[in-house]
């Protein structure tokens, strides 16, 4: 597994998407995180695609999380901007090796493996994003993000508006 320039762009964009109370534009997003915008439309699409980002056409479109932050995981966003996460190739999908059946490291790699894939399918958007000072209960500022127990009033409200234009 190698993340590339593509997982610290696109989560980057993705960590904008959930700090705004609004959608932002490919432009906006690019901009305020000082990225390449032709490489930011095509992670946003390849987002839309993969179902955690919302874009609508129009005067007010833009892009939006198609889910609460909560419910999106580390790994989602991974694999939506990488592909396959596996640490060594021999463990891809569509990898045919021919050392499988008498590999002595093999048993290794998939339990390497599935501690990765644990720990990133357990960490949600929401969990980077909230401020560590949160965390310890010292205060901090107000964040645009809904609580755990507001039930992402904001981002339900949002998603209702982006339905009727969705091109994603």
């Amino acid at each position: 597994m190698i993340l590339t320039r593509r997982s610290d762009y696109g989560l980057r964009a993705v960590f904008a998407l959930a700090r705004s109370p609004h959608v932002l534009s490919a432009k906006q997003i690019a901009q305020e995180q000082n990225l390449p915008i032709a490489f930011v439309k095509k992670l946003l699409q390849k987002l839309c695609r993969a179902g955690l980002v919302r874009a609508t056409v129009g005067k007010q479109g833009g892009y939006a999380l198609a889910r609460a932050p909560q419910e999106i995981s580390i790994r989602e966003l991974l694999e939506a901007l990488e592909g396959d996460l596996a640490p060594v190739s021999c463990l891809a999908p569509d990898h045919l090796c021919d050392l499988a059946a008498g590999c002595t490291t093999r048993r290794i790699w998939e339990q390497i493996d599935q501690k990765i894939h644990e720990a990133l399918e357990s960490i949600s958007l929401r969990d980077i994003l909230v401020p560590d000072a949160e965390a310890s209960g010292s205060p901090s500022p107000p964040s645009p993000l809904p609580s755990e127990g507001e039930g992402s009033a904001g981002v339900r409200g949002l998603s209702s508006v982006l339905e009727h234009a969705s091109i994603c």
